[in-house]
């Protein structure tokens, strides 16, 4: 058993970009390119590359046709721009989770815990004392 547990962590390790990209970026950059538009910051609703590339410089739409490596240049890095904020709102999200659990179980849990195994304790003497006087 141990050994499957050693190999299923090791099988994680080895995977852990892909699997990354695949529950975070790859549904970020389906959202940005399928998505609909919000606030211009993405959600081209698949439009072409050249319309995009054309809406973000403000330039015809024929230059970008001609410069299709260019453009898809322009549209990876401010996907890349976007993504660092959804990134960084993550990390956030979830080390905020991580302190409000841990301060949570020490200060709140931890001491209910310890005061209701205080009074099992007292309940059970009661009860041996209760079980001796009869």
């Amino acid at each position: 058993m141990l050994s499957s547990a050693n190999d299923l962590v090791s099988l994680i390790l080895s995977h852990s970009y892909f699997i990354y990209q695949f529950i975070i970026i790859f549904p970020i950059r389906r959202l940005y390119m399928e998505g609909p538009e919000i606030s211009g910051i993405g959600g081209w609703g698949g439009k072409p590359n050249s319309q995009i590339c054309s809406v973000m410089t403000d330039t015809a739409e024929k230059i970008w046709v001609q410069q299709n490596e260019a453009c898809e240049d322009l549209i990876e890095r401010r996907f890349a721009a976007i993504f660092i904020l959804y990134e960084t709102c993550l990390y956030m999200f979830i080390l905020c989770k991580i302190l409000y659990d841990a301060i949570n179980h020490f200060f709140y849990l931890r001491p209910i815990m310890r005061q209701m195994n205080r009074m099992q304790t007292l309940l059970e003497k009661a009860l041996m004392l209760h079980q001796n006087q009869i």
